[in-house]
């Protein structure tokens, strides 16, 4: 018993100095040193590739149509799964019922991601107006085809 107390305390000393170590012997000055480093190398790797800065609203609609994108395939499929359900009801009145259930979710989600979408299109256009009205060509040259108007991204 007393061997293994002796290594439990022996673990536990080692623990506390090794915490000890780790965040309180590091030099803080290393740490700021590889940050500049780490971003040395990105602006070098951006400027290389040729790469513009691009503005931070622009990143929020990307992120914004991406998510509704991917609850739009959500919905799309929760129409499909109501009409497997019909398929597989075989007159079953219980069955019918879940699958008209499961597809007027399904309809009444799309509407509204539709129209999410339709909101987020008209926001995005109205902030490319308003901060880029006299810097309009930087906008075409993120946006080539024009996607923040009003519409269908293609």
């Amino acid at each position: 018993m007393k061997t293994r107390l002796f290594n439990f305390n022996k673990c536990f000393v080692a623990s506390i100095l090794a915490v000890f170590v780790l965040f309180f012997l590091v030099s803080s000055t290393e740490a700021g040193n590889l940050g500049d480093d780490i971003a040395a190398q990105v602006k070098a790797g951006a400027s290389a590739a040729e790469l513009k800065a691009v503005p931070p609203q622009f990143i929020i609609v990307d992120i914004i149509n991406i998510a509704l994108s991917l609850i739009g395939i959500i919905f799309i499929s929760l129409a499909i799964y109501a009409g497997y359900l019909r398929f597989i009801a075989h007159g079953a009145e219980e069955d019918i019922k879940k699958s008209n259930e499961v597809l007027i979710a399904a309809f009444i989600g799309v509407i509204v991601v539709f129209m999410a979408f339709a909101i987020t299109k008209f926001v995005a256009y109205r902030v490319q107006n308003a901060v880029f009205l006299e810097d309009a060509y930087e906008v075409n040259d993120y946006y080539p085809n024009n996607s923040l108007e009003v519409g269908v991204i293609l």
